[in-house]
């Protein structure tokens, strides 16, 4: 099985068509506070241009195309059934946004070349760099694809996390997806979700700065949006954080590292 049918069989095994459009879960609601937060003023500006890399189901594009009206946005994607819904449930909510919204059936370990370079605001990348081949190569080409002072703002599973630690002195293995319908049985992995539903590579905070750094990037800020308690989290987020969320910025590129 290649990447493209894993994530068209999660998908597929997935789909509920009953899905709200508009209505924004606790999640989706707690990303879009934080993008607004670090980086409204450039989104707002006429025109602006996003791009989210791995999408979902769409409603954080939905969401943002919605709160900022002159906003372009570009939603990538490796399952074409992923990008139809998502267009169909833009459409949903007026012609408007679904105009504003261009929807790319492409690969992000293989296919970054269809993206145009330093025409971008703002990278979205909530819990796909995991999933990619090469994490270096993906960063490298998200800050290639943002304009000079362009925001990335990444997720990943923290390997470090408390909980993981423990599974680890248990024996158990330090699961870092949420692709369990029930607990500790594989056999959803089997049928339809991929191990681990399908990550590739672990991260903690110290290698995430490294690799951001690495590739010539500025840390804004570091977060675990949407988890209970963030704040008290905050008290020791290395072992804390569940969820990785890092706000970054493309420095002036005669500052990056060479190449």
């Amino acid at each position: 099985m290649n990447q493209r049918e894993l994530y068209e069989q999660q998908v597929l095994k997935g789909n509920d068509s009953s899905v709200p459009s508009i209505t924004l879960g606790h999640r989706e609601s707690a990303l879009l506070k934080w993008i607004q937060r670090v980086d409204a003023n450039a989104l707002a500006r006429t025109p602006a241009h996003l791009a989210e890399l791995s999408i979902g189901d769409g409603q954080l594009s939905r969401a943002l195309g919605a709160t900022f009206p002159n906003l372009r946005i570009d939603c990538v994607d490796i399952s074409p059934t992923r990008l139809e819904q998502s267009r169909r449930m833009a459409m949903e909510v007026s012609t408007d946004l679904v105009e504003r919204m261009r929807f790319l059936e492409l690969n992000l370990d293989t296919q970054f070349d269809r993206l145009e370079r330093s025409n971008y605001d703002s990278i979205v990348a909530i819990d796909v760099l995991e999933h990619v081949f090469d994490p270096f190569g993906f960063v490298r080409h998200c800050y290639e694809l943002l304009r000079p002072e362009g925001t990335l703002f990444l997720r990943v599973p923290n390997l470090a996390y408390f909980r993981r630690r423990l599974a680890i002195l248990r024996g158990e293995l330090p699961v870092t997806s949420s692709w369990f319908e029930t607990p500790g049985s594989y056999q959803s992995w089997k049928n339809r979700h991929g191990w681990d539903g399908g990550h590739l590579h672990f991260f903690t905070i110290d290698s995430l700065a490294w690799l951001l750094k690495d590739a010539g990037f500025q840390i804004i800020s570091w977060n675990d949006i949407g988890a209970n308690g963030e704040g008290l989290r905050r008290w020791w987020p290395g072992m804390l954080f569940g969820n990785i969320a890092v706000a970054a910025r493309r420095k002036d590129a005669r500052n990056a590292p060479a190449r």
